[in-house]
């Protein structure tokens, strides 16, 4: 008579501790990829719109008078502040903010246009506007988010230049120069 050669119970239980360490090894790297994956996701958007609130500012800004741009707010320093407030001319603009018609038109006297404020606040990038005639109706839009601060400063050489540092709440911060129309 032959005797099959079987497993015991123990070898049978230590085979699925085995079995089991190894898949919840490989469940545990997958997760982890995974949330790896998601955060760099999460943290690229952020950067991307970041990116994109800056350029439009930058921009706009761009298209205003150095005499035609207030900076104030509270900044870490005398030099620096966090709310820069400027003037855009009121002629119509395409999408790409390119004037589309004509010369620029500041409106009567100089001083109509269309006001623009950029702050940060909660976190998040806002751009307010406003026209000089109802002031009291103001648009306020969220540009970026994850936003820690942002400073404003001028040019202390006496050109003029605007410089804008941005501080974002991951650690990742930017500056550049902005040299309006003069």
């Amino acid at each position: 008579m032959f005797l099959k050669k079987s497993f015991t119970l123990t070898e049978l239980m230590i085979g699925m501790v085995i079995f089991l360490v190894f898949v919840l090894t490989i469940t545990g790297l997958m997760f982890f990829g995974q949330n790896s994956l998601l955060r760099n996701n999460n943290f690229l958007d952020s950067l991307q719109s970041s990116r994109n609130g800056i350029d439009r500012l930058v921009k706009e800004l761009k298209l205003s008078r150095f005499e035609k741009i207030a900076i104030s707010g509270t900044g870490e320093s005398a030099a620096a502040d966090t709310i820069i407030t400027f003037q855009i001319p009121i002629n119509d603009f395409d999408g790409t903010l390119s004037v589309s018609s004509g010369e620029i038109v500041w409106g009567d006297g100089d001083t109509s246009g269309r006001w623009i404020s950029y702050y940060v606040d909660n976190k998040m990038l806002l751009r307010e506007s406003y026209s000089s005639v109802a002031a009291s109706s103001k648009d306020v839009v969220i540009v970026a988010r994850n936003i820690e601060n942002i400073l404003f400063s001028r040019d202390s050489n006496g050109e003029k230049l605007i410089e804008v540092d941005i501080f974002m709440t991951d650690g990742v911060s930017r500056s550049f120069i902005v040299s309006p129309k003069n």
